[in-house]
């Protein structure tokens, strides 16, 4: 053993990165000595010229080791929870807490989160805060570029966690995993300054800005009515004096393929985009101000977000905002249209693939003539039939979003070990969506949902965790039967830490779904 002590003293001071050989060897020496604590090691990394660390776990709660000489001062300042010298090294538990993860970015630049070099993405939401680990292994021999921090603020309320929170689980799921490669972390769904603010101090580098409820009502009016409102916007909105000149009575041509279409602005296409879309624009303008003010320089990217609306998004309606945003100069590096078909969470596509297509391939092409801007598609979760024809639609130029799918197959843990407890929660989504305390994209009556306790445990998991109602019910209602005030989520998140790889195996198995379905 000494001889090992000796060999790892020489590795720490040594140039070059040991080899996997010796980072396992480190890991099977460090586990023999410290009894009761499991190493991971594909964390191992190097800390300056004379340390290194690993991540560990210890009765469900992560721990980290520092390795240094034991004459040098410690390369984190923080007290350990214990301490154990062989030889020449130190070995220093930590526990690891937010603080602690808020400091690694600056000892591992790697473990900081950046903007998109340029790649197709996907959003791996973790609603657990404990699935980054999984989320690394389905996507690290891919191309596309993981978001593996993405929350929004309903479900940081309904996780009770922070900003902070996210960014530090997802943190240590690289940290832990050793993914080197880069990953993005998206603040999604802000709608205020006070949001904004909040995620940029956390070292979130995107900002989806959910300008839905911006979208001003043209019902009913006609064309005097139209542009009376237009005159309003001309005199209210900063650089609306200049959009007839820009656009009325204009086309623009977009490269589809091989064919070429026109998107024109006659009188009423130019009147009810911009009386409808004024004040999305100017809200955007002023929350862009704001993420450029809180990044205080540092790299960023925006998303306009209007697909949580039951009206379409229009080409024109893209391309002018898009264009404005040129125009001024602003960010804008995604937009999240309002599709063709139904996008509901953790189930199939609801629509004509072909019309989706055809959609999709419009507003990616409207991009490209714009600043070529990704297009982004929110709740793309199980959408594996479309996956395909979306690559080719936008030319691989997509940012595809899920989240609770995670979760939900998180709950096949929960199925196979703790029946009970599976049937508990199946019955408490139904109550929830009984008592109408949850939004539902899928009309589900719950008259028709069979009851968990007439289930055998094969149809108890084929209904829930196969079929779309059954899938669709436990992702919409997971704030109401595993959010922060649930008396389930203890037991569930227990479960999973005594089966961890079980529930790595299972998500990361699903997420591969979606990558092999986007890539081919």
């Amino acid at each position: 053993m000494t001889k090992k002590w000796q060999q790892l003293a020489q590795a720490l001071v040594a140039q070059s990165a040991p080899t996997q050989f010796a980072r396992e060897e480190i890991t099977r020496s460090l586990a023999e000595e410290l009894g009761g604590l499991v190493l991971h090691p594909r964390s191992f990394s190097r800390m300056g010229d004379d340390a290194a660390l690993l991540t560990a776990q210890e009765g469900g709660q992560r721990r980290l080791i520092t390795l240094s000489m034991a004459h040098h001062d410690r390369p984190l300042p923080r007290q350990p929870l214990g301490e154990l010298h062989r030889e020449k090294v130190r070995f220093d538990i930590l526990d690891v807490d937010p603080t602690l993860l808020g400091q690694l970015p600056d000892v591992l630049p790697w473990l900081r989160a950046r903007a998109n070099p340029g790649k197709c993405a996907m959003g791996l939401g973790d609603r657990l805060g404990i699935a980054s680990p999984a989320h690394v292994r389905a996507v690290e021999k891919s191309d596309l570029f993981p978001y593996l921090a993405l929350q929004s603020p309903a479900e940081l309320a309904s996780s009770g966690r922070q900003w902070s929170d996210v960014m530090g689980d997802s943190c240590f799921g690289v940290l832990r995993e050793g993914y080197r490669s880069g990953f993005g972390a998206d603040a999604d769904q802000l709608t205020s300054e006070a949001e904004v603010e909040a995620a940029a101090a956390a070292g979130f580098v995107r900002f989806t800005l959910n300008l839905t409820g911006e979208v001003a009502s043209v019902q009913g009016l006609d064309r005097q009515a139209l542009s009376h409102r237009f005159v309003q916007v001309e005199q209210e909105v900063p650089g609306a004096d200049q959009w007839r000149k820009r656009y009325l009575g204009r086309g623009f041509e977009l490269s589809l393929g091989f064919t070429r279409q026109t998107v024109m602005f006659d009188e009423r296409t130019f009147l009810v985009t911009m009386v409808q879309y004024a004040p999305v624009w100017q809200r955007f303008t002023e929350l862009v101000a704001h993420v450029q003010s809180c990044t205080r320089g540092r790299p960023f990217e925006v998303e306009l977000a209007l697909f949580a609306t039951d009206e379409q998004t229009t080409p024109e309606a893209h391309l002018f905002l898009a264009l404005e945003a040129t125009e001024r100069g602003l960010p804008l590096h995604g937009v999240a249209p309002r599709f063709v078909g139904r996008f509901a969470r953790c189930v199939p596509y609801k629509g004509s693939v072909t019309k989706l297509a055809r959609n999709v391939a419009m507003h990616a092409a409207v991009a490209r003539l714009a600043d070529n801007h990704r297009i982004a598609i929110h709740s793309g979760s199980d959408k594996f039939a479309i996956l395909g024809a979306l690559a080719e639609a936008t030319d691989g130029n997509f940012y595809l979003k899920t989240s609770g799918t995670s979760l939900v197959e998180a709950l096949r843990v929960v199925a196979s070990e703790e029946r009970e407890l599976f049937a508990a929660i199946c019955e408490a989504a139904l109550t929830t969506l009984r008592e109408g305390s949850a939004l539902f994209d899928l009309n589900i009556d719950p008259g028709k949902l069979p009851s968990p306790e007439t289930l055998d445990d094969d149809e108890l998991v084929g209904y829930f965790l196969e079929t779309d109602h059954g899938r669709h019910l436990l992702c919409e209602t997971w704030a109401q039967t595993l959010g922060a005030n649930s008396a389930f989520r203890p037991r569930l998140l227990a479960l999973l830490a005594h089966h961890e790889e079980r529930h790595f195996s299972y998500v990361q198995e699903h997420v591969e779904k979606h990558v092999k379905a986007l890539l081919g």
